[in-house]
């Protein structure tokens, strides 16, 4: 305490700063601080080197082995690409060479109403099918009768290689001749344009000037054999192309005997087009990738043009894949980092011959376990040093705790007076004096809430004594209307009667002009009825200036005048359900309806408006549908003067700032006619 016995009070910042400094802030912060960086750096850089090491030799496992199973891929095609060559050169010499048909071969053959000639049971042989695109004469029957010594290399090529699924080949006159058979004309349209199919013109000579094999991209077989990739191999004779052989694998046989690669833990391979066409997916690889292969197809229909594998299945199509496309067309192998639905290692290598690109694909989590394992033990070990340090610190905090306590102590006991007192000032009881305390923040606080409380109690005598002066005033304003309207009133009477009188006897006077001089009568009749005419008007224009109420008004007459006043776009929506015939006992109303409508604009944001009538009354309702600047409100004196003619007016204001009035309107009651 000093000299005249007050409690000595230091600033609040100054008075914690110095407890806490002295108990645990720069012991505390030291320890830990240094405990931490230690711990971090040395586990970071320990899981840095480490991931790099790791990652560095899975790139170079995964590379090497899309480069080796790359290269696998490519001879298992190779053997395919060399059974397309043998077969197009046996389809040419075919072709080039006279037959003698068998009977029992002729008879299996049939032509269909539209001209399609077509084989119409099964003898082991092929399937053949002449749609009728070119009309079937002796000339195209045979060519028929000549590739038919083509069957049994067609059925040696199937049974040779696992990976093919059919084989066959297209002549430029619409002629399908394909092993294994099935039933033609139920499947392949009639007078199908074959030559318009992409097994057909990716091998003439505008798409394959060298006269090569050729890997088609994935489209669906017209024939019914689904999803599939296509070796095909033109024939020419001469300078003609005359046919196109084709052998095909099916994506299912891809995805089976391709990609049945054996990989560490969660990691598989994709096959990908020469345009980035996803061509084998596995199905642990569907998730990544969001796709579902198309492995399989129902045909409902023939297939009668080309039908290619959807947009979807580009690699650069997919967010996920933008980046690896990108890498693929920059090198022909190389490994990248990509975020699927989890991390993950992709490595790629080009398959020679198709052109088509092997992608392995590993989840980062697998390939860093061993790290991650690794990490995880030392995380252990720095637990348990961290359990030591606890028990240490059990004990420094519990010194702490206690300290803590003593000076939450010190600051509780202020506050929950502070909290009385603020509670009573909002039930009406304003404090005289706040308590004592050594704290100088908190002797200042509470000397603010003292007078913030007498503060609010001189308001509040203030805001009564306001609202007595107001009513006053409006009794007064609605006597002084009153006597306005008794004053209207009776000089209309009193100033209309004999000016009438007047005008009827200057009437009389130029009736009866023939019995005094014809000149005099219409002179004075004349100036009679100009001066009523004068009186008239000047009776007029003062009762513009002062309009008499007539009696009751039509209420929604007036809300939609002083709608009509406000800004365009206030009100975006006025219902009036009340009649016309309800109206305004009140002169006084028109200026409450205005009233009303004019703290709108103040109040801005958007309004509906409604106005029904029930049991003798209009309650017009204003809600406010979306919300514009707050203004203040101050209803007290409009809602006074509304009980006082008899109605009344409640105010609603939303957590989201929106407002909601409603004015309730005394109607006068029918007379009875």
């Amino acid at each position: 305490m000093n000299e005249t016995g007050q409690t000595r009070s230091v600033p609040l910042e100054r008075w914690l700063w110095r407890s806490f400094l002295r108990a645990a802030i720069v012991p505390l912060l030291v320890i830990e601080l240094g405990f931490l960086m230690v711990y971090w750096i040395s586990g970071e850089m320990t899981l840095a080197q480490n991931r790099a090491s790791v990652t560095g030799l899975t790139r170079n496992f995964f590379e090497r082995a899309a480069r080796q199973e790359g290269t696998a891929i490519s001879q298992q095609l190779m053997s395919v690409e060399t059974l397309t060559r043998l077969f197009a050169r046996q389809t040419g010499s075919a072709l080039a060479t006279p037959a003698q048909p068998d009977p029992t071969e002729v008879a299996r053959y049939t032509t269909s109403p539209e001209g399609a000639f077509y084989t119409t049971r099964d003898n082991g042989g092929a399937a053949a099918f002449f749609s009728g695109h070119v009309p079937v004469g002796p000339t195209e029957k045979d060519k028929v009768w000549r590739t038919v010594r083509l069957d049994p290399l067609m059925k040696d090529i199937v049974s040779a290689n696992p990976l093919v699924t059919q084989v066959y080949f297209n002549t430029r006159d619409s002629y399908n001749r394909i092993y294994p058979y099935f039933e033609v004309l139920s499947q392949y349209p009639v007078k199908m344009d074959i030559p318009s199919y992409n097994f057909y013109y990716e091998a003439d000579g505008k798409h394959n000037p060298l006269r090569r094999a050729v890997w088609t991209d994935a489209y669906l077989d017209p024939a019914g054999s689904g999803w599939m990739v296509s070796s095909i191999a033109p024939v020419w004779l001469g300078d003609r192309l005359e046919a196109v052989v084709g052998i095909d694998i099916t994506l299912k046989t891809v995805v089976d005997q391709v990609l049945k690669l054996d990989l560490p833990g969660s990691a598989y391979a994709m096959l990908l087009s020469r345009d980035g066409t996803i061509l084998a997916l596995p199905s642990k690889g569907e998730g990544d990738w969001r796709l579902r292969e198309l492995t399989r197809f129902h045909y409902t229909e023939a297939i009668t043009s080309n039908t290619f594998k959807p947009e979807s299945f580009r690699i650069d199509r997919l967010p996920a894949g933008k980046r690896l496309a990108d890498a693929m067309r920059r090198a022909p192998a190389g490994t990248l980092a990509l975020t699927l639905d989890q991390p993950v290692l992709a490595s790629w290598a080009r398959v020679a011959g198709p052109g088509w690109t092997l992608v392995l694909v590993a989840p980062e989590n697998e390939v860093l376990a061993e790290v991650n394992s690794l990490h995880g033990r030392l995380a252990k070990i720095g637990y348990g040093m961290v359990l030591t340090l606890l028990a240490f610190y059990v004990v420094f905090f519990a010194v702490l705790y206690r300290h803590a306590r003593r000076t939450s102590r010190r600051m509780a006991g202020p506050m929950a007076q502070f909290e009385s007192m603020v509670g009573g000032i909002g039930k009406g009881r304003y404090p005289e004096a706040a308590p004592d305390s050594d704290i100088e923040e908190m002797n200042r606080l509470g000397t603010h809430i003292v007078g913030l409380g007498q503060t609010l109690e001189e308001a509040a005598r203030q805001l009564e004594t306001r609202r007595e002066q107001d009513l006053a005033l409006l009794e007064r304003e609605r006597a002084l209307n009153r006597e306005h309207q008794r004053f209207i009133e009776t000089m209309s009477h009193e100033v209309r009667t004999p000016l009438t009188l007047i005008d009827s006897t200057a009437q009389s006077l130029e009736r009866r002009a023939d019995q005094m001089p014809p000149q005099t009568v219409v002179e004075r009749a004349v100036r009679i009825r100009a001066a009523t005419q004068r009186l008239a008007a000047m009776l007029d224009e003062t009762l513009a200036e002062f309009p008499v109420d007539s009696g009751p008004q039509p209420v929604v007459r007036m809300v939609r005048s002083a709608l009509a006043r406000l800004p365009d776009g206030l009100i975006t929506d006025a219902v009036h359900d009340a009649a016309e015939e309800g109206r305004v006992a009140e002169a006084a109303w028109r200026r409450i309806i205005d009233e009303v409508a004019s703290r709108l604009a103040h109040w801005q944001g958007t309004w509906h408006s409604r106005l029904n009538e029930e049991a003798g009354t209009c309650c017009w309702l204003l809600q406010q549908v979306r919300p514009g600047s707050i203004g203040p409100v101050q209803l007290d004196m409009l809602t006074a003067e509304a009980e006082a003619a008899g109605g009344g007016l409640d105010y609603e204001e939303e957590a989201d700032g929106r407002r909601q009035l409603v004015l309730r309107i005394p109607l006068v009651q029918k007379e009875a006619p």
